[in-house]
């Protein structure tokens, strides 16, 4: 099982194996997803950072995240990131995952390195948006983008706005 510290204090540890789940949970530290750990966490506010390497997965819907949120693979498993209705504090990196964020608030910026695909739908990210190396392709649409956006070294399209369209207005 997850370490969770006091209620409001400390950080909170998904051990690899295990499966995190918590519903309507408040921290004040940060969450660190270990190896092969799974985090799903619905209406859950985080007062740190959320961290996970080579993690089974991280989802995060309807959650507010005070720091950053970081989810990479080192090539030993391709795990996922994703996000929904979230409300993210700092910047949100990821790589060698499945990332897919919707309907959600990043005040920095987004970066995504070798992620297998991604999909950036109805999000608004203040900072710049880079996305780079995505094996099966790169979707935005309905995002506002606050800097530059910016896709290279897909090996597949980079789809933006309607139907791959750019919508006048739909990214800055």
């Amino acid at each position: 099982p997850a370490r969770v510290a006091p209620p409001g204090r400390g950080a909170l540890g998904v051990p690899g194996g295990a499966d995190c789940v918590h519903g309507g949970a408040t921290g004040a530290g940060d969450v660190v997803v270990q190896p092969g750990g799974w985090l799903d966490a619905t209406s859950v506010t985080v007062g740190g950072d959320v961290v996970a390497t080579d993690a089974y997965g991280v989802l995060l819907d309807g959650t507010s995240v005070a720091g950053d949120v970081s989810v990479y693979s080192a090539g030993t498993r391709n795990g996922f990131l994703y996000l929904n209705d979230l409300t993210v504090g700092g910047d949100v990196a990821a790589g060698g995952v499945d990332v897919e964020i919707s309907d959600s608030t990043v005040s920095g910026g987004l970066l995504t390195q070798e992620a297998s695909y991604v999909d950036l739908l109805r999000t608004s990210v203040r900072g710049d948006v880079t996305l780079d190396g995505s094996a099966f392709g790169v979707t935005v649409a309905g995002a506002v983008v606050g800097g530059p956006l910016s896709g290279s070294n897909g090996a597949r399209a980079l789809r933006v706005g309607q139907a791959g369209r750019l919508r006048r207005g739909a990214l800055r």
